[in-house]
């Protein structure tokens, strides 16, 4: 939708194109969408997807307390380092659930919202 706005805006200028009520109605839906993304994800926080985006590079403070020791020992492995350079992150997590079951127990949650709709693309 936007891709051919965008290209009609360019073509036609802004003024000519989209009027008032078009522009508090594209302004609207963006903020809806918005706020349905805040109630359909409420307890997730950027510092949650940290352990998810790259474990290696987390510094270990933005670990919580009680899976700080499993967390350096997964940082310090050399066969886990080898295998998250290897694989994907979606990859590596299950294979890690016996080995580090306090870090996976964080991480796994972030990753399984998306489960059900990866497939609809």
């Amino acid at each position: 939708m936007f891709d051919k706005l965008i290209s009609i805006v360019d073509i036609c200028g802004e003024d000519k194109m989209l009027q008032r009520f078009a522009k508090n109605e594209i302004v609207q839906h963006l903020t809806t969408l918005k706020n349905e993304f805040n109630r359909y994800f409420p307890e997730l926080g950027y510092d949650e997807f940290d352990l998810v985006r790259n474990p290696l590079k987390l510094p270990v403070e933005r670990v919580p307390d009680d899976c700080q020791v499993e967390f350096l020992e997964l940082k310090t492995v050399s066969e886990t380092r080898a295998m998250f350079d290897e694989k994907s992150i979606t990859e590596c997590l299950p294979l890690m659930c016996e080995s580090y079951p306090k870090v996976s127990e964080i991480a796994l949650p972030a990753l399984l919202q998306f489960v059900s709709t990866y497939l609809c693309e």
